[in-house]
């Protein structure tokens, strides 16, 4: 049996997956999801460090 994936297909559902959940959760929800979690009352200090540490994540 030979499954044939469409390498196209996939790599376009990924990225639209990646552009929506990046919209939901910044755009949308953004600060909502910022108050539920704490991270609004983070100073700047915190904040930018929470940023370099999310910058090799993201390669």
């Amino acid at each position: 049996m030979i499954i044939h994936i469409n390498y196209w297909a996939v790599i376009i559902a990924s990225v639209a997956q990646f552009l929506l959940g990046w919209f939901w959760f910044t755009f949308l929800f953004g600060n909502l999801w910022a108050k539920m979690h704490g991270h609004d009352e983070c100073s700047k200090e915190e904040q930018e460090k929470m940023k370099s540490e999310m910058g090799p994540l993201m390669i």
